[in-house]
């Protein structure tokens, strides 16, 4: 529907390389304090010239693993620091994702947990995206995604980088359409303690402390915030599965219409700690009491109760003066992950079939049974992760910096499960009851009838990468790694890209990338489940991706990026149906995807107290094999942004988000997915007695009804939040 002739507008736009160019005459008029002239020389061993102060673009860690002026990283890049964030009044990690060119976040279907689409690549659990803090994934391997319910705030972030395509040249598994990389602040962004407190709308509640100082050596930083949020009554689900199930059997148990249940307690507790040539990160993330939504099933079930505990920490060592033209460095780093979720599945007085293995609507089928209490089912996830990281960097050969890694990790999960379904529960016609009540039989571990036995994966890697700057102001950027996985085998991903800074106000990136996923425990070894099941001869997912790009400053004051992309993918895994009579659905490497669009992104500082920013993408994917459109990923994204400082220390900030219509599958009937927007509005006023900033703001303002896609057993889709109202107080010591 919306293609992109990339050719053309390549050619096009390489025209501006041999177009004669002049800075504007203020750019003559600039200074540099002494901070500025150190930092330069730092970074790149001499003074500020003319276009180091043109262009201030922000360093970039995710695209190489070193930092690296954004404008001339090989790779497609955002960096969102923590000014950024206090600007757009951002409270979560999503209404800064929000943001990014061609990025679009929904929720997914089981527990409204967010969906990071990518340049149309879209899927209901989205593991396609790979997600860090300070440089270490924390992604589960039972189902590749995010903590169930996961969501972060803002307070102790320092920066955000978003890579747009593959990263598994460096990073590996996941980073697959894109890298989302959290930078946590360190004890000199904090200096000193602040505090801060949110109040918003659906009884919210915000809550925050950090400090920065220096102890024994060790220079800290720690931040601790605690979160509370409650759910919007005008999110009505008209209409559930057990909507259907009640027709069918003449039942009267759904709750709809009824609202979505999403109160949630969140303790987050984040801490940075440097000496010399050690650095330590600590990250502790909680999540009580969870409602979870629509629950597994899609049908409301406000006993739904998730309870998820992170810990991620990780003790680095590095050090550049043991040898010449050499650094090192050391990484140890473990993740503990426990989820322990109780599904209301299905609600009290719900009646279904159930097959002789004691599961929901399997075959053959045992007969009929009314849940006096509803189906519940409670597994319970606790993942461990050990890794360890050896890299070398060399810069002795002149031109050339030379990145050398390897190392591995050793991933382990645990599983347990009670539930009042399934085998070993409701077994046999014999025995099946005509009605059963909420107990819940359990546990089961490690046995024939849990939903996946015990599970352990040894990963080892070995990667290279070269960054040669073989003419002036031309710089190639080539690089593998290797992958060696237990379970399935091995796996190879290049990457090459050259960046060609024609003039200090022009930079061209012409890039090609390979990147995988393998499949989850989940996906390769998951049983006993009436609708989905695992198989263990899956192979990884591959995408190749080719991008070129064009960053063109005219002004100081304006820039301009350009982004063009394709990619193919092979072997996307989807559940697809079993033959005839099953029910299930199981695993298999089914869909083979491409896709190619634009984005563009623009910032004008149109006055120093004005600035207007926005970007705009365009994507067309769909199955390579049967040329059916790739459904639920916008196709056209519009973000608009204008930040005013209109009076001394008062700011105002205005966004706007538009997300085009969306393609249903071909055999929905339902209307394609209309398009929506949202504005939202911040005003602040900072350095109130030099003490106290005061924030007032409002999100979707113009109470739009937006809904974000489903499955057919809810018609009218997810409703999102209506207007949500906040204010927000912050106290420097």
């Amino acid at each position: 529907m919306y293609k992109t002739n990339i050719a053309v507008a390549a050619a096009l736009l390489l025209l501006l390389n041999c177009t004669p160019g002049r800075a504007e005459s203020e750019n003559k008029n600039l200074t540099t304090n002494e901070k500025d002239i150190q930092a330069f020389e730092e970074m790149f061993e001499k003074g500020p010239q003319e276009e180091d102060v043109y262009r201030t673009d922000r360093l970039l860690l995710t695209a190489t693993g070193s930092l690296k002026p954004v404008h001339l990283a090989p790779s497609v890049a955002s960096v969102i620091t923590a000014e950024d964030i206090e600007k757009l009044g951002a409270t979560t990690l999503d209404e800064v994702l929000e943001t990014v060119p061609g990025l679009h976040i929904t929720p997914s279907f089981a527990h409204l947990d967010s969906i990071y689409s990518i340049r149309g690549i879209h899927t209901s659990l989205n593991p396609q995206v790979l997600m860090l803090v300070n440089g270490i994934p924390f992604t589960r391997p039972y189902n590749g995604t995010r903590p169930a319910g996961f969501r972060l705030p803002t307070s102790m972030i320092s920066r955000i980088e978003v890579v747009r395509g593959p990263g598994s040249a460096i990073y590996g598994a996941d980073a697959f359409a894109g890298t989302i990389n959290i930078i946590t602040k360190d004890r000199f962004e904090i200096e000193g303690i602040h505090t801060g407190m949110r109040i918003s709308s659906f009884d919210g509640l915000n809550v925050w402390g950090q400090h920065g100082g220096q102890y024994s050596g060790w220079d800290v930083g720690i931040g601790l915030e605690y979160w509370r949020g409650g759910s919007d009554d005008k999110r009505i689900i008209d209409a559930d599965l057990q909507t259907k199930l009640d027709q069918a059997f003449g039942t009267k148990a759904s709750l709809a219409p009824g609202h979505l249940h999403a109160n949630f307690e969140n303790y987050n507790i984040m801490s940075n700690l440097t000496r010399k040539s050690w650095t330590i990160h600590l990250w502790g993330w909680f999540l009580n009491d969870y409602e979870g939504g629509t629950g597994s099933a899609g049908s409301l079930g406000p006993e739904t109760k998730v309870d998820s505990n992170l810990f991620l920490g990780d003790i680095t060592w590095q050090d550049n003066e043991l040898v010449d033209n050499f650094e090192f460095s050391i990484q140890l780093n473990y993740l503990y992950y426990k989820d322990e979720t109780i599904f209301q599945m299905l609600p009290p007085g719900t009646t279904v079939p159930i097959g002789t293995d004691g599961n929901l609507f399997s075959l053959p089928s045992a007969g009929i049974t009314t849940f006096i209490d509803g189906v519940f089912g409670e597994p319970i996830l606790t993942d461990q992760q050990v890794g360890v990281d050896f890299i070398t960097k060399y810069e002795g050969w002149t031109s050339h910096v030379w990145r050398i890694a390897t190392g591995g990790k050793i991933q382990d999960e645990d599983t347990e499960e009670y539930k009042n379904f399934g085998p070993g529960v409701l077994d046999g016609p014999e025995v099946l009851p005509v009605t059963s009540d909420g107990t819940l039989i359990g546990p089961t571990v490690n046995t024939d009838d849990i939903f996946m036995a015990n599970q352990n994966r040894t990963v080892l890697y070995a990667s290279l990468q070269n960054e040669w700057t073989f003419v002036k102001n031309w710089e190639l950027t080539t690089g593998i790694r290797y992958d060696h996985y237990s379970d399935f085998g091995e796996t190879l991903n290049p990457r090459i890209a050259l960046v060609w800074e024609a003039r200090y106000d022009l930079t061209s990136k012409l890039m090609y990338g390979r990147a995988f996923r393998p499949p989850s425990f989940l996906e390769s070894y998951g049983r006993n489940n009436p609708i989905v099941l695992g198989n263990p001869s899956l192979e990884p997912e591959t995408i190749d991706t080719y991008e070129l790009a064009f960053d063109y400053r005219p002004t100081h004051f304006l820039q301009t990026i350009v982004s063009f992309f394709t990619y193919e993918i092979d072997g996307l895994i989807d559940y697809v149906p079993d033959p005839a009579p099953a029910t299930t659905n199981t695993a298999q490497n089914a869909i083979n995807q491409k896709g190619q669009g634009v984005e563009l992104e623009l910032k004008w500082e149109v006055i120093p107290s004005l600035t207007l920013s926005g970007n705009f993408a365009l994507q067309d994917s769909e199955n390579k094999d049967t040329g059916a459109p790739i459904v639920d990923a916008p196709g056209m994204q519009l973000y608009l942004n204008m930040y005013w400082n209109f009076m001394p220390e008062w700011y105002l900030n205005a966004q706007y988000f538009w997300v085009g219509e969306r393609e249903r599958k071909q055999d929905d009937s339902r209307k394609n997915i209309k398009a929506n927007n949202i504005t939202n509005i911040i005003l602040r006023r900072k350095n109130i007695t030099q003490h106290i900033d005061l924030a007032f703001g409002a999100r979707n303002i113009f109470d739009e009804d937006v809904r974000e896609p489903t499955s057919s057993d809810m018609p009218n889709d997810i409703p999102m939040e209506r207007r949500t109202i906040y204010g927000e107080l912050v106290y420097h010591f």
